[in-house]
Order: structure tokens, then sequence, then C-alpha cells
């Protein structure tokens, strides 16, 4: 197991924060008719998926930590929305940008009319306002009394359709298709796709305990923040 150098400090940090995705908890096949399991901090993973078992084993490593010595938190993020920046004419033309989070990666297929849904587009689709990303990071670093898992997801839990019709508004574009789960697996793999073919209902639940507030409780309040459409 990996151990860290705080382990052995004269002089250990006062809290150490690791950060692992939501992807920890796994997907399971659904039927249509089939709610989705709400899965909070406590909740094992329903699956183990190869991205679960990925994200189960650098948990694992981060248990190296002494937590007898110092404070450890660990944070389990969903997709993070970022806000694009139009620098240029060009930019401006195409409705592309820079900028950090999810929503640059896919801003130019939607542009270009190609925005789709993935799969059946039942699955959820855990998102955190990158604001609200930075605030839950100060928030457990500044809280003493925070420590164990915490889950970097905003409240209004959206599915994948909802927010691929919601971001398409935005940006004034239609959704006209849907991408079929058998052209998912066979781009991206069987094991990688159950992330996006799946995902997971994810709640805040010990974060919004511990006292945070989210800025961004809802999709519809973080894309109007980020996606600014000016042309």
């Amino acid at each position: 197991m990996w151990r860290p150098p705080s382990n052995s400090a004269e002089r250990p940090p006062e809290v150490f924060v690791s950060t692992a995705g939501k992807c920890f908890y796994g997907t399971r096949e659904l039927d249509a008719t089939d709610p989705q399991p709400e899965l909070t901090e406590d909740s094992a993973p329903v699956g183990m998926d190869f991205p679960a078992e990925l994200v189960g084993q650098w948990e694992a490593a981060a248990d190296g930590v002494d937590a007898t010595r110092l404070r450890h938190v660990k944070l389990r993020i969903g997709v993070v929305l970022g806000k694009v920046e139009r620098e240029s004419m060009i930019g401006q033309l195409w409705q592309v940008g820079r900028a950090r989070g999810f929503l640059p990666i896919i801003r130019l297929p939607f542009c270009l009319g190609l925005g789709a849904v993935i799969g059946s587009g039942r699955q959820m689709l855990p998102c955190i306002h990158i604001d609200d990303m930075t605030g839950v990071l100060l928030h457990v670093l500044d809280r003493p009394d925070t420590a164990g898992k915490y889950n970097a997801v905003a409240p209004g839990i959206v599915t994948n359709q909802e927010f691929t019709e919601a971001f398409a508004r935005r940006l004034r574009r239609p959704v006209a298709w849907s991408v079929p789960e058998s052209l998912v697996r066979a781009l991206v793999g069987a094991e990688r796709s159950s992330t996006l073919l799946r995902g997971q209902l994810v709640r805040p639940q010990r974060t919004l305990a511990s006292g945070y507030r989210f800025a961004y409780p809802e999709l519809e309040e973080a894309l109007a923040d980020l996606v600014r459409i000016t042309v």
C-alpha cells in the first residue's frame, strides 16, 4: 500500500483531500421500468465495472494516509461544467472557445447540429458547476469537522436526455438524433461504455449535511451562468 510522506512527517498537514470520480458507485443493467437506485456517500457500489474497480483501487491507495495524524477527506466528483470564453472572431463564429470542464469538449458538435442523446437517454448524469466544485473543496478544507466521504455533485441531477436537450436549448440548436448503444460500445469499448450508457443517481447527502450550500443546485441555473450566446 502507498505510504505518503505525511505519515512520517514531523509536522504533517492538517488535512489530506483525495479526489476520485463518481464512477466509484459502478453501474448495472436496468430494465426500462426499473427505477435508478439512489446512491449516497454510504452506498456500496451497485456493480463492479472497469471504472468502479479503478476508482476503488485509487481510493484504497489513499487510505494509506494515517488518519490519526491528519484529517482525511475523500471527494467523489461528478461531471464538472466550466464556462466557455470566446477570444477570437473564429471562436465567435463557430461558438466554441477555451475553458475548463466538460462543456467546451462537447460544444462544437452541438453547435454543428450533431448533439445527440446517448443510448436510451434515461441514464443519470451527475454534474457540478465549476464554482461549486471549488466551493466544495474550500468547504472541506476550512471545516475541521469534515472528514470521510463527500459527493461533489449538484442536488438537481438530470438524465442524459434532459441534459442534452437543456444544453442544446442554450446553444439554440436542435437535437435530432440519438447515438445507438451498439455504436457507443464499438467506439469506446464494452467496459468503458458502462458509465456513458448506465449512469448513476448520486446524491450529495453528506455534503449538504455538512453545511455546504450549492450556488447552482439545478442544471438550468448552471447552464444559464456558463453558456451565453451573443450571436
